[in-house]
């Protein structure tokens, strides 16, 4: 099979596991053991998610049918917030290939990964509008006791 991998570091001096040569090393390992054929290597440092250069770069390449699957060590690796890693998701998907995450059982897009990452990404989103409306009230209602006691 042709696979593709994907490392990202949240800075250039992240160290341990989660360090880019660290990444590369285990996906490369990963390849070799499964005698899969690694055919291109995409990084980020920084945010991920479909607007990183690297990911876009990926997405095209899988649009093109370069590779089959991708792969990743950890689903964190694609983004660091739900919404963005269910839209990385959905973007790799919709080409065809299969996203697998070394720390994961399933292929980040079997139907029911997919399934539990909209339900976590709505939730989310959910909190968010919440947390939203909650600070619009508490600025009005700080606007309301400004003015009262400005009288």
């Amino acid at each position: 099979m042709r696979v593709a991998s994907y490392v990202r570091t949240a800075t250039d001096s992240d160290d341990g596991t989660l360090s880019m040569s660290h990444q590369q090393r285990r996906l490369r390992q990963y390849v070799a053991d499964h005698h899969d054929e690694l055919v291109a290597e995409f990084s980020d440092v920084g945010t991920g998610g479909v607007a990183a250069p690297g990911l876009r770069r990926a997405v095209c390449d899988a649009q093109a049918g370069r590779f089959d699957a991708l792969l990743v060590t950890h689903a964190d690796r694609l983004a660091s917030r739900i919404t963005t890693l269910r839209e990385a998701v959905e973007a790799l998907a919709a080409t065809g290939i299969a996203v697998r995450s070394l720390s994961s059982p399933c292929h980040l897009t079997s139907p029911g990964v997919m399934f539990l990452l909209q339900m976590a990404a709505a939730m989310a989103d959910a909190h968010l509008d919440d947390a939203v409306q909650s600070h619009d009230e508490r600025t009005r209602a700080g606007s309301v006791l400004r003015r009262m006691s400005d009288r």
